[in-house]
This record gives C-alpha cells, structure tokens and sequence, in this order.
C-alpha cells in the first residue's frame, strides 16, 4: 500500500502523455497514407493509359502479320494455279507440277487477277507491321517471319526467270562441258531448261565461287536444282533477317 501511491500519480502522469504521443503518431502518419495511396492512384492511372495503346497496337500488328501471310499464300496460289504472265517461265506447255508447286489447285485452277491489288495488300501490311513491332512480340513476330517465306517457298517463281538462268550456267559446264563465260544458252539450245530461261544470248555474269557452287546442283536435274536454290533463298533470306535482328 505504501508502494503503490507514488505509482499511481506516476502512471496518471505518464497516461496522458502516451495519449498526447499517439494523438500526434496518428495525426502524422494519417496524411502520409492518403498522399501515398494518392501517389499509388496516380501512378496506376498512367499505367493503364499505357497498357491500352500497347495492346492496341498489339491486335493490330498482329493481325496485319496474318493478312500478310494470308496474302501472301493467296497469291502463290494464284500464280500456281496455271500459267500467266506472273510466273515469265510458265507457260501453256510447261508449267509442271514441280514449277507451280504445293500451292497448284488450291484455288481450283483459276487464278483470276488482281495480282497488283495483292502487291499493295502485302506492302500495306507490312507498314503496319513495322509500326506496331515493338508491341507484338518476337515469337509473334518470328512465326510470322517463318511463314511468310514458307508461303513464298511453296510457290512457284514469281516475276522471275532468273533461277532457272542459274541453273542453266551450271548446266553449260557440266553437262556440255562449256564454259559459262564465253558460251551462252544457245550453245545448247536442246538442254532441258534451255525452254524457260527469260535469256538467251547472255553469258553468265555471276563470279566463280556463285558458279561452282551451282555446279554441283546440277545432279540434281532441273527441278531438283530449282528446289534447292529456292530452300537455299529462304534459308539466307531467314539468316540475313536473324542478323539484322
């Protein structure tokens, strides 16, 4: 009993005190809050003002990459369907199945026209392709590479006899034992490809190390070389466009 009185007027004088302590602890930090909770809102709202746009640009990108493809596919299927002027080296007569390719049929044999209209269609796309690149994604933006140029792979040779020009230098040396440089096509006029090659009277322009490469695709035959030097486009076109990224 004798303890407890000067505790007490002890406690009753700390009380107070500890009351006026959390009064201003609450007080303080109070405001603190509501600033920070306002700093979080105006954080978030910027945010999702970004996120909109991107996502935006996201669904467009991406579905002008599949009109690219489809486009792309559509007009392989076109100039496969059966000879035009799209494909210089067909022609009623010759234009087998290995030079239309997989795409031959699908269209039902009438390619129809609009092939300019296509051209814009495909450049279109692929302007808003590069606008919206950096919000597609790169396994997006790969699948629609990789497709884009198995979709020209699949057809046949496109405003372009030029393959076939390649292959018939090569045919010069190793099947008729002439030398491209000097000799040119009609050396050899009844060669198998001598019918469609867009030149006649030309020798070979290309450098030594191109030409022997393509010598040894002569083994081939000519579909089995205009095969491989069309893989062989693909492939580097693919390197080159991994290089630049």
């Amino acid at each position: 009993m004798v303890e407890a009185g000067p505790a007490a007027p002890e406690r009753a004088r700390t009380g107070p005190s500890n009351k006026r302590d959390n009064v201003s602890i609450a007080t303080t930090t109070r405001p603190s809050s509501r600033a920070s909770q306002a700093l979080e809102d105006d954080r978030s709202e910027p945010g999702t003002t970004r996120r909109r746009p991107g996502a935006a640009a996201r669904s467009v990108g991406s579905l002008a990459l599949a009109g690219l493809v489809a486009t792309l596919v559509l007009l392989g299927a076109k100039a496969a369907a059966a000879p035009s002027s799209l494909v210089p080296a067909g022609a009623p007569g010759r234009f087998p199945g290995w030079l239309a390719g997989p795409l031959h049929g699908l269209l039902g044999g009438h390619p129809g026209g609009g092939y300019q209209t296509q051209l814009l269609v495909i450049c279109a796309c692929y302007a808003v392709v590069l606008a919206c690149a950096r919000s597609i994604g790169p396994r997006t933006l790969w699948a629609g590479i990789v497709l884009a140029h198995v979709a020209v792979l699949l057809g046949p040779p496109v405003l372009s006899a030029d393959v076939f020009g390649y292959l018939d230098f090569a045919r010069l040396g190793v099947v008729h034992g002439l030398d491209p440089y000097t000799h040119t096509a009609n050396a050899a006029t009844g060669d198998a490809i001598y019918s469609y090659l867009g030149w006649h009277d030309v020798s070979t322009p290309y450098g030594p190390l191109f030409t022997l490469f393509t010598y040894g695709l002569v083994p081939l035959g000519v579909a089995g070389g205009i095969w491989a030097l069309k893989v062989i486009a693909v492939l580097t076109s693919l390197g080159a466009v991994a290089l630049v990224w």
